[in-house]
């Protein structure tokens, strides 16, 4: 099956960065821009007198991404709502802002305009790419580029590039635990809040005009997993066992679950007219963490009515299994390191492909060892809060598991004792994910199919 996504020879010409590790993990971004997942097999149709800066290029991916998928593109006007948007978080490579659907400056935008209009005074809706419908008042999640002095922009673009290609993916388009991609809107620098400047070379009035691509994605009504988890209205529940071991279900149904639908006719296929999960697609999540799963209220969710969802891609790696070499370094393997497995201690660490999707598995495992404790701190058996430090000796010295599994027994204890029966189950998963050896931690289907015993799912 034709896994990758064909965008265009627009190849780099990348300076060499200064030595320091991180410099040199965003160089390797940078030298994404040259290999194969980022160009076609029949050359190039841009002209060779275009403007060939990173920056440049990484946008014109962008655009030919959106042309193929026929992604909506909305265009905002700073307007009171616009202003009166709410900052949802920010991480290393988006800023994250909550307002409304931009839906009515579409309708001025006719070559993108997709919309079912009402009659006077009725609600309309607008079909996406994939036809589903949104309401005009949809309250959405607007993911730009932090405008940061200290970043990059031609090097996180290439984050936004990877996001897109996850979200577009058709067989990943609607996957029940993955966010929906609704379009991407074009925001200016000044209505993004910059604190950018502009270059010697740069007029200052052109450069605060300049329109960004921004991914407007499905806002999650109680945010992140980390922040439900320890909200009022988490607490007041008093979720059973079984309703949080459902959240960690859901996390896992991203990375594996497959599930028959069909697509639309204007939707370019696959192979197969399957919605697969990311393992499935060759994809690695790459920054499985509570701060990256969205929790939506549906009404046939798990849990509570709660359904989890996968978010932020921007450091998935995709298409591993056709790399050459079958290897990648540890600088291509970004995300968190306070959740990272054993096999990326090393900075010089070489990871074989054959192994990749166990780093997914890792960091579900700590995500679901603070899904047991419900969002707390980490800690020991004996209630003592494990520092960063404390984590990576932990990881150097193969306890991690044995640690996880003595502070959940505890919790759990504490906190569920009438649910006493589920516990083997839990902690023997939760201790299994954390296997310190990478080729002896089990895949994503094994652990799926012992956690549903606790529900009687097949």
């Amino acid at each position: 099956m034709e896994r990758h996504i064909e965008l265009g020879d627009v190849g780099a010409n990348i300076q060499p960065q200064t030595s320091t590790f991180y410099s040199r993990r965003r160089q390797v971004k940078r030298l994404r821009f040259q290999s194969d997942e980022y160009s076609t097999r029949g050359g190039s149709n841009i002209s060779g007198s275009l403007d060939r800066t990173p920056i440049t290029q990484s946008l014109l991916l962008i655009l030919r991404l959106l042309s193929y998928y026929k992604i909506q593109l909305f265009s905002v006007d700073p307007s009171q709502k616009w202003n009166l948007r709410k900052t949802l978080g920010v991480g290393s490579t988006f800023s994250v802002d909550g307002a409304d659907l931009p839906i009515w400056r579409t309708l001025s935008n006719l070559q993108y305009r997709n919309l079912d209009l009402k009659g006077p005074g009725e609600k309309f809706y607008f079909n996406d790419h994939t036809q589903t419908k949104w309401d005009q008042n949809t309250l959405v999640a607007y993911k730009a580029l932090v405008t940061n002095k200290d970043m990059d922009r031609s090097v996180i673009t290439v984050d936004m590039i990877t996001e897109l290609r996850v979200l577009c993916h058709p067989p990943l388009q609607n996957h029940p635990n993955i966010v929906r991609l609704l379009g991407v809107a074009w925001v200016r620098e000044i209505d993004l809040g910059s604190t950018l400047t502009p270059t010697p070379n740069q007029n200052a009035e052109d450069f605060k005009m300049c329109a960004w691509p921004t991914v407007v994605v499905e806002k999650a009504p109680f945010g992140s997993l980390l922040g439900f988890l320890r909200s009022d209205e988490f607490k007041a529940t008093r979720s059973s066992l079984v309703a949080k071991v459902y959240l960690c279900l859901d996390v896992l149904n991203g990375i594996t679950v497959r599930s028959s639908i069909i697509f639309p006719a204007s939707i370019p296929k696959v192979a197969s007219d399957e919605e697969q999960a990311l393992h499935a697609c060759d994809i690695l999540h790459g920054d499985i963490k509570c701060e990256n799963a969205l929790v939506f209220k549906t009404e046939n969710g798990t849990a509570e009515n709660w359904r989890v969802k996968i978010s932020d891609f921007s450091h998935s790696i995709l298409n591993m299994e056709g790399k050459t070499p079958n290897k990648f370094t540890r600088r291509e393997v970004l995300g968190t390191n306070l959740y990272s497995p054993p096999e990326l201690n090393d900075a010089e660490a070489i990871l074989e492909v054959a192994n990749m999707k166990s780093v997914d598995i890792w960091c579900w495992g700590m995500l679901m060892w603070k899904v047991m404790i419900d969002g707390a701190d980490y800690t020991d058996a004996d209630g003592r809060k494990i520092n960063r430090d404390e984590m990576q000796t932990l990881r150097e010295h193969d306890r991690m598991a044995t640690t996880a599994k003595d502070a959940c027994k505890k919790y759990l204890n504490a906190h569920h004792s009438r649910e006493g029966t589920s516990f083997n189950i839990i902690l023997g998963v939760l201790s299994d994910a954390l296997c310190p050896n990478a080729s002896n931690r089990p895949n994503a289907p094994s652990l799926l199919s012992r956690l549903k015993r606790l529900s009687g799912e097949k």
